[in-house]
């Protein structure tokens, strides 16, 4: 299978979860911070990765993504690696918005006054997925919901939302597994 990204085996930590997670709102690029179960979700998923073998943590800038992987870390030993192109989609002023339907609408192409557009949104996520994979594998992307939908799509996988601070393994194609698989931790 021919690939425009490199074909390394990753695992992939959504952050944990936020207050505005709970409130079924959009952060997009506000840095909002855990909450009480987001540390703990990040403490199980620390714990899960302690006896993973991967190289380095990526990680968006965005505190809800870097505690994550801070705690990932101090568990893990692992050096963390921030990327810029990996924070959260920006929405503009939808930004604190509760989820609706002008979300799937601007997945169409509709504007949103400051936000980028889905198109511009989804090359960024998998630029920084490409760059991460030209690192020694595996690596961890610590990142958003969002980038992982990216990802997905580059990956050519099926498209779902991911819970939050739950790993999960990518094993590339190979010539008697012609596609993706993905799994939990």
């Amino acid at each position: 299978m021919k690939s425009s990204f490199p074909l390394e085996p990753f695992y992939f930590v959504r952050h944990g979860e936020t207050n505005w997670n709970k409130e079924n709102r959009i952060m997009g690029q506000k840095d909002i911070p855990l909450n009480e179960k987001g540390i703990e979700q990040a403490k199980h998923a620390a714990t899960l990765l302690k006896t993973i073998n991967f190289t380095l943590i990526l990680s968006s800038p965005l505190i809800r993504a870097y505690t994550t992987a801070e705690i990932i870390a101090d568990k893990t030993h692992k050096p963390i690696v921030v990327v810029e192109e990996l924070k959260e989609c920006s929405l503009g002023i939808r930004e604190g918005d509760i989820k609706e339907e002008w979300l799937e609408e601007w997945k169409c192409g509709a504007r949103i006054e400051g936000a980028e557009s889905y198109t511009e949104f989804t090359a960024r996520a998998q630029r920084a997925f490409k760059e991460a994979l030209l690192h020694p594998s595996p690596v961890l992307i610590v990142a958003h919901n969002a980038i992982y939908g990216g990802i997905q799509e580059a990956l050519k996988v099926q498209k779902h939302d991911i819970e939050n601070g739950t790993p999960f393994y990518h094993l590339p194609p190979s010539p008697s597994a012609p596609f993706w698989s993905v799994s939990k931790v």
